[in-house]
């Protein structure tokens, strides 16, 4: 099966690079055949007046006048075949060019095609290697994990379903570009037979114009006309050694042709500079078993993501609860925010009371010290003692004093009922 692949793949390389090779020479033929015909034109040019250019030397300056009008009008028809020429090259270009682009096409299509083949070896090589992988699986698993299996089973023949159906449109799709690639080659090969006949009756159309132009001149030393012997000699020779470069060319393009074959053949067995076939069988195998255990680590990797799953969970769970107890510590936070506050407010009607008690302590000691006998608590009470003494005494003072006052009206009252006695009764 490997061989066959490769040897296919040789083929379609082979035919692109092949394909790739005519372009460029068919170019390079096109660029050499312009300046070979170039090259031709200047040698005739040259051949046609050589004879001319002796006779002029010969004769003298009457018959140089008028040779020299009949190579200006030798001139204006060279002139007028090379536009022609070159119009014809400028159009074949072109086709060519459009050529071109139809091979990128077909190219691109080829290309397409060989990366749409090896996507479908290597799926058909994955679906065998995971079908085996899978009945591994089932195997040593239990029953309810083969149900699991067997919906993802399900689910993957749904989707081998879907890509078998995107295959077959893709077939489809080549298949019409195929056909629509046939129908471009022969188009091209239909242009490629205009193009030739095409350029069959205009190098005749050269020769043609060459032999009238050949028919014109003459000798410079006879004044004779050249034979159309001669005129037709030159024009066979031309014609022989155009022949012979384009076999030439031919051959050269199929030799070159055979060397990349060759070295595309040679590089096909040696895979690089010191690989082989037999080493690259080796590296597939290799890359097999590889494979096989790329598939045993992806298991591995998918289980360490299931348990990385299960740690996030147990993460973003964690990352709540944080988020609560930050939200719990943020509200706790503004209490004890609001507690600085009140205790500060406290502390600072403490410091108002401790002034007033420092200033209530100083007022005391000052009263103290103002108050004397307020110290003194026998001598305070002696001095009470003796208070309420000097009160009962002045007390006393003051009844005293009613009595003297009474007993002094009393005396009065009496001394003058006395001295009105002794008036009324001195009058008597």
């Amino acid at each position: 099966m490997r061989k066959y692949q490769i040897t296919k793949k040789k083929s379609i390389d082979d035919e692109e690079n092949i394909q790739k090779k005519e372009v460029e020479e068919e170019e390079e033929l096109g660029e050499i055949e312009i300046g070979d015909l170039e090259e031709k034109r200047g040698e005739e040019d040259e051949e046609e007046e050589r004879p001319v250019r002796e006779m002029e030397i010969e004769e003298g300056r009457s018959i140089e006048s008028a040779e020299s009008k009949k190579s200006s009008e030798i001139d204006i028809a060279e002139s007028r075949s090379l536009e022609i020429l070159l119009r014809k090259r400028i159009e074949e270009e072109e086709h060519k060019k459009s050529l071109t682009e139809e091979e990128k096409e077909l190219k691109t299509l080829r290309d397409t095609y060989s990366s749409l083949l090896k996507e479908q070896q290597s799926l058909g090589l994955k679906n065998t290697f995971l079908k085996k992988r899978m009945i591994k699986y089932l195997k040593n698993k239990k029953g309810n994990n083969a149900i699991s299996v067997s919906n993802k089973l399900t689910q993957d023949k749904t989707l081998y379903s879907k890509k078998l159906l995107e295959f077959a449109k893709k077939n489809e799709i080549i298949k019409e570009e195929r056909k629509s690639v046939a129908t471009k080659l022969e188009l091209l090969k239909g242009q490629n037979e205009d193009d030739s006949d095409n350029q069959e009756t205009f190098l005749k159309e050269l020769f043609d114009k060459q032999r009238s132009i050949g028919n014109k001149l003459m000798y410079v030393k006879t004044g004779k006309l050249i034979k159309d012997e001669v005129i037709n000699d030159l024009i066979t020779r031309q014609k022989i050694m155009a022949e012979q470069m384009y076999q030439v060319r031919l051959e050269c393009i199929k030799v070159r042709n055979k060397v990349i074959a060759m070295k595309e053949l040679v590089r096909f067995d040696h895979m690089g500079s010191d690989f082989q076939l037999m080493d690259y069988e080796k590296l597939c195998i290799e890359k097999e078993d590889f494979s096989s255990k790329i598939v045993d680590r992806d298991l591995e990797v998918q289980r360490v993501k299931k348990k990385t799953k299960d740690m996030y969970e147990s993460v973003k769970q964690m990352e709540i609860e944080s988020e609560q107890l930050q939200e719990k510590i943020h509200k706790e936070t503004e209490k004890l925010h609001q507690l600085e506050i009140n205790m500060q407010e406290i502390r600072e009607k403490l410091n108002y009371l401790k002034e007033q008690r420092y200033h209530t302590l100083e007022d005391t000691a000052r009263m103290k010290q103002n108050s004397g006998l307020l110290t003194m608590p026998t001598l305070l009470a002696d001095f009470e003692e003796t208070k309420n003494a000097v009160k009962e005494a002045s007390q006393q003072l003051k009844n005293l004093k009613m009595l003297y006052e009474h007993q002094k009206q009393n005396i009065k009252k009496l001394k003058d009922i006395l001295n009105k006695k002794k008036s009324f009764l001195t009058i008597k």
